[in-house]
């Protein structure tokens, strides 16, 4: 049986990385917009509905550092997003501008 369900994948500076209670598992929703990177879109947590049923919400506390978060679908182009705080944002704006005046 093909599944139509909507699957979250994780990238730590584009490697592909595996949390236990997190990774594969079904997308539920995002927590609150922290603002964008160039044209990612980051939240401050996400939720996943593990295959026993139990929603799980995860963090940068919980993963240590921002994260890159690839939404997968089948049939449907894969959908980036950013897990980060808002600090974490407005650093990684901060660096974008910097290097780009370099």
């Amino acid at each position: 049986m093909k599944t139509t369900k909507t699957t979250v994948h994780f990238r730590i500076d584009g490697r592909a990385i595996c949390y236990k209670h997190y990774s594969a598992h079904e997308f539920v929703s995002f927590g609150d917009y922290t603002g964008s990177v160039g044209n990612v879109q980051c939240f401050a947590s996400l939720t996943v509905k593990a295959p026993s049923g139990r929603e799980r919400t995860t963090t940068t506390d919980y993963v240590g550092k921002p994260v890159s978060v690839c939404l997968k679908r089948p049939g449907q182009p894969d959908a980036w997003f950013g897990l980060a705080s808002r600090d974490d944002v407005i650093q990684a704006n901060a660096d974008r501008a910097l290097a780009g005046a370099e």
